[in-house]
């Protein structure tokens, strides 16, 4: 099952064309962009990544999650 991208972030208004980032990729990379502030390409403070994942795809992984929490928090709060 795919997941709820939230549909487009900045829709273009052209018909039936998909342009740009979905609402999961916009805040996904906001979260990606936050959690690696200041880090000069080291992992960030203290940040231990769980299981066997590189630092790298960790952070990746998490940030997505943040975006997918994001979402559903959103349709919560419309309802």
């Amino acid at each position: 099952m795919a997941k709820d991208d939230g549909g487009m972030a900045f829709p273009s208004g052209i018909p039936g064309g998909r342009t740009g980032l979905t609402k999961r990729e916009w805040f996904a990379g906001m979260a990606l962009q936050g959690m690696l502030a200041h880090s000069r390409g080291n992992p960030p403070h203290g940040y231990r990544p769980p299981g066997n994942d590189h630092w790298h795809v960790a952070i990746a992984k998490e940030a997505h999650q943040l975006a997918d929490a994001m979402i559903a928090a959103g349709k919560e709060n419309a309802e």
